[in-house]
């Protein structure tokens, strides 16, 4: 098993690209403290998870989440890369990629915040095919905007963001509960179970 204090920092570039700032105490002061976070709400919610990261850039947070079994996924392809040659489990390039119901619990840090609400739906279709029947969906997104809302037309990844835009009933999901600043502060969490 690595160990995430053992584990090297990705290059400034993928660590600006994950949040915006390559600063490496911040990619690791931040990535600790939210999986923290992940981890008690995960363990509140199921006995022995099979985590899978939607969204894991370069492992900031699923770096501190290797005492359970986990995978992830990302559209970056550097980011994987890098994962895959510093921590154990499976990575992705293509959520199309991951074995159906092959996951109890889903993160996703932030990843909703970004993206339109089309994109949302998509997303939510692909978390609700790789979690099994009753698995949970842990996704952030900035804090004040509500559940449901048209998007705005996106400028840049970090200038525009918004919380979910869609109703995750419609996707096959029943919201369990929504945890305002619940993520060091800076984030909601919605916590969602597969129907």
């Amino acid at each position: 098993m690595h160990r995430a204090w053992l584990a090297a920092y990705p290059s400034a570039l993928l660590r600006w690209r994950v949040s915006g700032t390559a600063d490496r105490l911040h990619y690791a002061v931040f990535g600790r403290e939210c999986a923290d976070v992940m981890l008690r709400i995960i363990e509140q919610y199921v006995k022995s998870p099979v985590i899978f990261d939607y969204g894991c850039g370069c492992g900031r947070v699923l770096r501190y989440l290797q005492k359970y079994e986990i995978n992830g996924y990302d559209i970056d392809s550097r980011a994987v890369r890098w994962c895959e040659t510093h921590f154990a489990g499976k990575y992705y390039y293509s959520d199309a990629q991951v074995p159906p119901e092959s996951h109890n619990v889903v993160t996703s840090v932030s990843v909703f915040s970004h993206i339109t609400a089309d994109e949302q739906r998509n997303a939510l279709e692909a978390i609700g095919r790789i979690l099994s029947p009753g698995g949970y969906a842990i996704l952030t997104t900035h804090p004040g905007k509500p559940l449901y809302r048209r998007s705005r037309v996106m400028t840049s990844y970090f200038s525009t963001t918004h919380g979910i835009l869609l109703d995750p009933q419609t996707c096959g999901f029943k919201q369990v509960d929504l945890i305002p600043n619940g993520l060091v502060g800076v984030q909601d969490i919605y916590i969602l179970q597969k129907n």
